[in-house]
């Protein structure tokens, strides 16, 4: 965790923000649940109920904004909920020529959420580069219940 904290800290010198309390408290809530996607307002209770420096929601608000503008978080738009977020310190472009590109299963009952590791729009991205499209990014979302839920 030390050296995924210099490294967000250096990110941040080099994008000209502060390393803030505000800042710190984010990243460690961020970081301690990196398999996990959070709503600013999740992560702003897991501040709330922890040791790490307290500060108000406009502030989370704040924080994930700045840092989604900089690409050191990644906001997931699911279907029915608040954007979510994740830290994203390291370069995720595929090798399928496009540069964002997210598949997930959301459980309907316990509302998990999981990455679902293939690119399952490959032909079509394929088929959208060679037409000369660039830049391409979507959102695959497949919802269900998950082997848990589903047992119950």
């Amino acid at each position: 965790m030390e050296k995924a904290l210099d490294v967000y800290k250096s990110e941040l010198q080099k994008k000209g923000l502060k390393v803030t309390n505000s800042r710190i408290s984010v990243f460690m809530v961020l970081e301690e649940n990196n398999d996990l996607f959070l709503s600013p307002e999740e992560i702003f209770e897991k501040i709330k109920n922890s040791n790490l420096p307290k500060c108000d929601r406009t502030s989370v608000y704040r924080v994930l904004s700045s840092l989604e503008e900089i690409d050191l978080v990644k906001a997931s738009h699911f279907q029915g909920e608040a954007s979510k977020y994740q830290l994203h310190l390291h370069d995720e472009t595929c090798n399928h020529g496009h540069e964002s590109h997210e598949h997930y299963f959301k459980c309907t009952g316990c509302k998990t959420i999981e990455a679902i590791g293939d690119c399952l729009s490959e032909p079509k991205i394929n088929e959208l580069n060679k037409l000369g499209y660039k830049t391409l990014s979507h959102h695959f979302e497949i919802s269900g219940l998950c082997p848990e839920c589903n047992s119950n």
